[in-house]
Order: C-alpha cells, then structure tokens, then sequence
C-alpha cells in the first residue's frame, strides 16, 4: 500500500483496531481491492455490513440512542450527551 492509499483507509476507518484488522485481512488476501473497499465500506454490502447491521439494530432497539445519534449529526455544534448515552454511542 501505498502512503496516500494508507490515508485514504484510516480516513474511511479512523484507527479502530478491529476495522483495520477486518481491512487488510481482505486487502492481504486479494478478496478486495482498496477501490472497491472505499466504496462499498459504509454499505449493506461492503465488508463492514455485519457490523453497520448489528449497531443499526442497537440504535433502533433504544430510543434515547436514536435521539443522540440524530442531534449529533444534524448539528455542527458540540452538544453535550448523557454519559451512559455517549458511552453506548461510542462503543458502538
């Protein structure tokens, strides 16, 4: 991999171990290329689809997650979450 190429995944990923992991297991083993990866990764059918079913499945289950997660991203402001609820969020 190349150093742009490098950016371009941890900008997808960020530096989640277990995403990076996932990444360059299918990258090392040619199932992937890293086009095809960036494009399908935030996708139902990309390599991380069993991990956005599962916190899809989290958030639709509690209600109070599901307020978070939209004030978070329907603002560009900081906002302020209850502990438990920031905590569920980033886990996640």
């Amino acid at each position: 991999m190349t150093e742009k190429e490098v950016k371009q995944l941890m900008a997808m990923i960020g530096g989640n171990p277990y995403l990076v992991r996932i990444a360059l297991y299918y990258l090392s083993q040619d199932k992937i290329t890293l086009e095809r990866l960036l494009e399908t990764a935030p996708t139902l059918t990309g390599i991380y689809s069993d991990i956005l079913i599962k916190n899809l499945t989290n958030i639709i289950k509690y209600p109070e997650l599901i307020a978070a997660f939209k004030e978070m991203i329907m603002t560009d402001n900081n906002i302020q979450l209850k502990p438990i609820i920031a905590y569920q969020l980033e886990s996640m």
